[in-house]
């Protein structure tokens, strides 16, 4: 050879430009599903917390109505 850059040398650069594109698109992808899960996390918790107060004002609820026949039935 003449002293150039060979041919193998130049291959091996394209692939680890290569490698490194695919690296760093891999880890957009991962970045953004794991702000999707993030997402997905956060609502499962909102209505984890909706679903608790709705049990609990439901258990309110039933316990001011088994007050109201519990008093009917002292009553009659």
């Amino acid at each position: 050879m003449s002293g150039g850059i060979s041919a193998s040398t130049v291959i091996m650069g394209v692939a680890a430009g290569v490698s490194a594109y695919g690296s760093y698109q891999s880890s957009k992808a991962n970045k953004a599903a794991t702000a999707y899960q993030a997402g997905v996390s956060a609502n499962n918790a909102q209505i984890a917390q909706w679903q608790a107060q709705d049990a609990l004002q439901r258990g309110a609820t039933a316990e001011q109505q088994q007050r109201l026949r519990t008093a009917q039935l002292k009553g009659s």
